[in-house]
């Protein structure tokens, strides 16, 4: 007779769980942008669209969800792909107040209080940044979140639905990685819970197998040779490679387990929970009630917690600052602050005073943790279609160009642009970083013969070699640009292949440099005059407030900064770079960046200044510790920047140029270096 963690448990309360689907599908669909989002939304968005092939591990699942909403007969594409994640956002945060509401029954919980739980858990999980960052537009987070929460559910529910862990676990295969990884504490109860494990292992074998076919769809999608087949598993070997993210670990092997030096923040951060930290005290109280009542459970998602944590301080380390991981860790602290508020509730009742004290703050800390959340706005969903969409900078290209993107949002927005509106079906977006890729590079087959370009025979295995393939594809195309007109979306790899480029005189000037033979200072004057314009006819005098908005239009006035310097005009590089520090200053980098330019104007002590302030906010940035002891240098005495270089040591800063400033202090006239 099967024990599993929850056999004892009474059925599910359903009455609350309808209401709260529906007021969180409905608030998040009042939310959804109707534009392509930021990251890899536009690629993931357009390899569904196409039925192409996503990058690792493919996510099989998630694309033909999005593709089945394609048919849906209201708004834009990319509107009913953002809705289709909003609506299993919704589901999942659902599923995370059923898991409440059915802990509460574990433990001896089943009337109001354990509603007045499931209320806060819902608005715990709504207004955690990381998960709202990726409810609203293509992404695949939320996807695994549910399947987890499903499949916990299931386990929560008994014998009668615990079988039903099987086909989740399969059909996570086709998810993100974190889902099925979440499952393993889940499998090893029902396994452990049973006298005899071993039994009826097959059928369930034969049950995950069936459901993990949903990731046939990757070399099937492939053998089609789609306009969007990232790694091109057609084969069984490249099919396991890509479901391993191969490519993706060789890469960022120096960062993983501890070797990078993400890892120290990543501890830090601890997944951004600690932004959520007035829920650590009722978490606590959940955590202990669930302890001393059902173990077995609190073990479960203890030891889920921990491997959500493990898997992106030590596997994937590089997720946590663009807010790509930690959303089974969000959805666990609302659980445990759930269940600690339920307990006080439950508790309270046994004393007139605190009878409707207890929920009443239960319920103002809910609303305490909405009102204090920054919600998404309008401008936040269309920011990065008029800077990377088919209305910008896209529909400026000149005629059969390529463009060499380089940022997930540009190559992302390229490519719907390309291969989902079909607005630029003659333009070639490839990603510049994968031009040792050979699934990249036979879509370009044709182009780049046409170009007389040599595509290479092998396909280096090591991250240094790969680099230094793409490095020489990207010259090679900037050498035959004179043939067929080559964009790049940045300033670095025109850098790196060639000086000899200016701004192009377009509506897409804020994104785009094209390869010319001399700077016109007149192009640039034209770019940010046109971004100014666009800033003000958006957002009105007061400018950008939401964090989005001010990254985004922060990052367009940098790009003209960067590329003024680089054209030698730095007078229109202090215009950039101080538009950038107006529309975000909270932002080192911008201060760091207007320094340099300062400098290269000749204001020394404008310079120092801005370089000084870029320390004060951030005074881990190298860059700014150099560039301000060789200003020291210039304006002041060589005890001055004796000083300077020892306030660099006390933080920890060993950089090479401080090294090399340190002893040739008399030394004078090193230019400055840009922040990225």
């Amino acid at each position: 007779m099967a024990s599993s963690i929850s056999s004892r448990v009474a059925p599910l309360p359903l009455g609350p769980l309808p209401v709260l689907f529906a007021a969180s599908a409905a608030w998040l669909a009042w939310l959804v942008p109707a534009d392509v989002t930021m990251g890899d939304s536009g690629e993931i968005g357009s390899a569904s669209y196409v039925l192409g092939v996503a990058h690792p591990t493919g996510f099989p699942f998630d694309l033909l969800l999005l593709r089945a909403f394609v048919f849906l007969p209201f708004g834009s594409i990319p509107f009913r792909q953002n809705s289709c994640v909003a609506l299993v956002s919704a589901a999942a945060v659902t599923a995370v107040a059923a898991i409440t509401l059915a802990l509460c029954a574990r433990i001896g919980i089943r009337d109001w209080s354990a509603r007045v739980g499931a209320v806060l858990g819902v608005a715990a999980l709504l207004t955690f940044r990381t998960f709202l960052g990726t409810a609203l537009g293509v992404e695949v987070y939320s996807t695994a979140l549910l399947l987890t929460a499903c499949a916990a559910l299931a386990v929560l529910g008994g014998e009668r639905t615990e079988a039903l862990i099987w086909p989740l676990l399969g059909l996570s295969c086709g998810a993100h990685v974190v889902g099925g990884l979440l499952m393993l504490p889940l499998v090893a109860a029902v396994l452990l819970g049973r006298r005899r494990p071993l039994l009826g292992l097959l059928p369930r074998v034969a049950c995950v197998l069936a459901t993990a076919l949903v990731i046939a769809y990757l070399p099937l999608a492939a053998r089609r040779e789609p306009p969007l087949d990232w790694g091109d598993p057609s084969t069984l070997s490249a099919l396991f490679a890509h479901l391993t993210a191969a490519r993706i670990r060789s890469s960022f092997a120096h960062e993983m387990f501890g070797g990078g030096p993400r890892t120290l923040p990543s501890l830090l951060l601890a997944s951004q929970l600690s932004e959520h930290a007035i829920l650590f005290a009722p978490a606590l109280l959940g955590g202990v009630a669930l302890f001393m009542r059902a173990r077995r459970a609190f073990l479960v998602l203890a030891l889920a917690l921990t491997l959500d944590l493990a898997y992106a301080v030590w596997i994937n380390p590089m997720g946590i600052a663009d807010r790509q991981l930690g959303h089974a860790s969000g959805a666990i602290l609302a659980i445990f602050a759930a269940l600690g508020v339920a307990d006080l509730c439950a508790r309270s009742t046994r004393y007139a005073i605190l009878r409707w004290l207890a929920p009443a703050s239960a319920l103002l800390l809910a609303a305490a943790l909405c009102t204090s959340t920054r919600w998404p706005t309008l401008a936040d969903g269309y920011v990065l279609g008029e800077r990377h969409g088919s209305g910008g900078p896209a529909s400026e290209l000149p005629p059969r160009s390529v463009y060499l993107c380089t940022s997930d949002s540009a190559c992302a927005s390229g490519l719907w642009s390309a291969h989902v509106e079909h607005v630029r079906p003659d333009l070639v977006v490839m990603p510049a970083q994968h031009l040792w890729d050979h699934a990249v590079l036979r879509k370009l087959r044709p182009r780049l013969r046409a170009l007389h370009l040599e595509l290479p025979t092998d396909e280096p295995s090591q991250p240094q070699a790969r680099a230094a393939l793409a490095a020489r594809m990207v010259r090679e195309l900037v050498a035959r640009a004179a043939v067929q007109p080559v964009l790049f979306e940045s300033d670095d790899p025109v850098a790196r292949a060639s000086r000899r480029w200016r701004i192009a005189p377009a509506a897409a000037a804020p994104l785009l440099q094209v390869l010319q033979t001399s700077a016109d200072p007149g192009a640039m004057d034209a770019a940010i005059s046109q971004t100014n314009a666009l800033l003000r006819a958006r957002f009105g005098p007061i400018g950008p407030t939401s964090t989005l908005a001010r990254d985004a239009w922060c990052d367009a006035y940098g790009t003209l900064g960067k590329s003024a310097l680089l054209a030698g005009d730095a007078g229109h590089a202090v215009l950039a770079f101080r538009r950038a520090v107006a529309t975000a200053p909270e932002h080192a980098s911008n201060y760091s960046n207007l320094g340099v330019a300062l400098e290269a104007h000749g204001d020394l002590l404008g310079a120092f200044g801005a370089t000084k302030r870029a320390i004060d906010l951030d005074p881990t940035r190298a860059t700014a510790w150099a560039n301000l002891a060789r200003l020291s240098m210039r304006i002041a005495t060589p005890e001055d920047t004796q000083k300077i270089l020892a306030a660099a040591r006390s933080f920890d800063i060993h950089d090479p140029r401080l090294e090399r400033l340190a002893s040739e202090l008399e030394a004078h006239g090193v230019s400055g270096s840009t922040e990225k």
